[in-house]
């Protein structure tokens, strides 16, 4: 910094060389200077119009980052970027399709409720978040939200490490599967075997399996469990 750049630039004109009152050359030379950083501070704290330029573009694109609300799908692709880039990409994600299948088939409910089969624990709340939940509890439909992306969260790490490749289709099915009867149910699972051999009819056909609940058949399982299969073969 600090360093004049000269550009020079000639002009004569027609009648030189000629011996005549209008025998003149026209020369005119520019110099642009350099500057360092610190009088570039000084010319931006010493002029309004500099601090204009500089700082309204600035404040505006503040402005409409501030105002900026991403969707849930922007948020994902954002944070699977970064993932990437940090070196923790954990795979696929579920689906909004089968965000709302799993929504569909729990239920909202703000208030805890026994477990069906045992007539007590666990309780649930919201869309069947058992973590923590006690009788007589209540929450919001936003805290319910809350919950479902927290607990999902954790079945979409068990199948994308238990599970071979999948289509979105089959790993929403299996998320739900897994969120329904547990992680372990996934793991020991011949469906999951099936599954992971390549064998998907095979594996589709084991979802109508599992329908039963403390030695009963329940037939919300059984609509579920037809649900995730179509969903898996989707």
């Amino acid at each position: 910094m600090g360093e004049v750049i000269t550009i020079g630039d000639g002009l004569a004109n027609a009648l030189s060389g000629l011996n005549t009152e209008r025998d003149k050359a026209a020369h005119s030379y520019y110099a642009e200077p350099t500057i360092d950083p610190q009088e570039l501070i000084n010319a931006y704290r010493g002029s309004w119009m500099a601090r204009k330029i500089v700082d309204i573009p600035a404040l505006d694109s503040c402005r409409v980052w501030r105002a900026w609300q991403a969707s849930q799908a922007q948020i994902e692709a954002i944070e699977a970027e970064e993932n990437k880039a940090l070196g923790l990409d954990s795979g696929r994600r579920i689906s909004d399709q089968g965000l709302a299948a799993i929504k569909q088939h729990e239920g909202l409910v703000l208030t805890a409720y026994a477990d069906p089969a045992t007539g007590g624990e666990p309780w649930t709340i919201g869309y069947g978040h058992t973590g923590g939940v006690k009788r007589g509890d209540r929450i919001t439909e936003a805290q319910a939200d809350a919950f479902l992306r927290s607990d999902v969260t954790r079945f979409e790490a068990a199948v994308n490490r238990l599970a071979s490749t999948t289509t979105q289709g089959q790993f929403d099915a299996l998320v739900s599967f897994a969120f329904n009867l547990g992680e372990k149910a996934l793991a020991d699972s011949t469906l999951l075997r099936l599954h992971n051999a390549g064998d998907h009819a095979g594996a589709k056909a084991q979802f109508g399996r599992w329908v039963n609940a403390a030695g009963k058949q329940l037939p919300g399982l059984v609509k579920r469990r037809a649900a995730e299969a179509a969903l898996y073969a989707s």
